[in-house]
């Protein structure tokens, strides 16, 4: 039975000691694929958020303008 050396999902395409049967190396390299790709999405959403609520902070308004962003989460 063929084997293959499969990458890990953080340390991205570097091989592990792990070897699976060549059609099981395939479907978990695409799974693989995958979860790096929303690892990512999530990474870019969470930036996102922070230079909003930056944003947010910065604008100079009377009363507590933070308070009411943060209602709206509530």
């Amino acid at each position: 039975m063929d084997r293959e050396t499969v990458p890990t999902v953080l340390d991205g395409p570097k091989p592990v000691d792990t070897a699976l049967p060549a059609d099981k190396a395939a479907s978990a390299r695409a799974a693989a694929e995958r979860i790096r790709g929303r690892m990512q999405l999530v990474i870019e959403g969470a930036v996102a958020i922070g230079n909003d609520r930056i944003e947010q902070k910065s604008i100079p308004v009377h009363g507590n303008h933070l308070t009411s962003i943060e209602s709206e989460f509530q």
